[in-house]
């Protein structure tokens, strides 16, 4: 992988358990959306408490409705102070 347009892959991870979930190659909402709905069943989606993200503005248009109640954290790497 190299730094560019579409050459990033999505890090699903467990933050509070520290382990890695999956590494894949998504750039569409929809196939994202699909991905994330397929990892757990709607139950589960609705127990998520958060979600850390980039702080890029279609990350959370995913989030929402495939965790309705969970709160959206930015994630360090993206936030500067």
């Amino acid at each position: 992988m190299r730094k560019g347009h579409n050459q990033y892959v999505r890090v699903i991870s467990d933050l509070e358990n520290h382990c890695l979930i999956e590494v894949i190659d998504v750039h569409k909402a929809e196939e994202l959306t699909e991905y994330l709905e397929s990892l757990w069943t709607e139950e589960e989606r609705l127990n998520i408490e958060e979600v850390s993200i980039d702080i890029g503005a279609g990350f959370a248009r995913v989030v929402k409705p495939v965790f309705p109640k969970a709160h959206i954290v930015y994630d360090r790497f993206h936030v500067i102070s």
